[in-house]
């Protein structure tokens, strides 16, 4: 998406840059164009920031059981059905 993005805004400036033929056909796709990079662009950040926050918080099953250790101290860690505990296996 990031490289979709800069490519975007990219060919936006090189169609703004474009010789003017009085249209103004060339602003208005220019204008489109950047409004898209702009779109992609918060979309790879959006989709980036969510990766990290996801990484710090693992998914919880709703039942008290033995899972895979989501912190990887050992193979693995109890879930009283609340929360992670400290005994790991």
């Amino acid at each position: 998406m990031l490289p979709t993005g800069l490519l975007l805004l990219w060919l936006a400036v090189t169609i703004w840059s474009s010789p003017d033929d009085g249209t103004d056909v060339a602003g208005m796709l220019g204008l489109g164009v950047a409004l898209t990079g702009i779109a992609a662009l918060a979309g790879a950040v959006t989709l980036s920031l969510f990766a990290v926050w996801r990484r710090g918080h693992p998914p919880r099953p709703s039942f008290p059981s033995w899972q895979s250790d989501p912190w990887r101290q050992g193979e693995l860690r109890y879930w009283d059905g609340d929360s992670w505990t400290d005994y790991t296996s």
